[in-house]
């Protein structure tokens, strides 16, 4: 259980030594499981990210340029960061997320 009451898991993944993290861990009952150098498939939700980035986007598009890769590539991660529903958020957007997280904890500035 952490300080402020709210119940935390056991278990985080990390992919650094950040001895900051890890102390409030250590603080807050949290175990760390470090991510061996040289494996990021252990880190699956990057895994997942970089694979649909891939699909959606880079596979897709042939790029002129570094500026035309830049327009194009940030169009898409606007799209999957504001626009597009996740369902490991309750088939949500991001922003819309955001926007009840702060209203049901009082975090007021998380939606912006």
């Amino acid at each position: 259980m952490s300080s402020a009451g709210r119940g935390c898991g056991n278990l985080s993944v990390v992919l650094g030594g950040d001895y900051a993290v890890a102390r409030q861990a250590y603080e807050n009952g949290v175990s760390l499981d470090f991510i061996q150098p040289g494996k990021p498939v252990q880190n699956l939700f990057v895994e997942s990210f970089n694979g649909k980035m891939r699909d959606e986007c880079l596979n897709v598009h042939w790029f002129a340029d570094v500026e035309e890769a830049r327009v194009m590539i940030g169009e898409w991660r606007r799209d999957y960061t504001q626009v597009r529903p996740h369902s490991s958020l309750g088939n949500r957007t991001p922003s819309e997320f955001a926007a009840a997280f702060s209203i049901q904890t009082g975090l007021q500035g998380l939606a912006s």
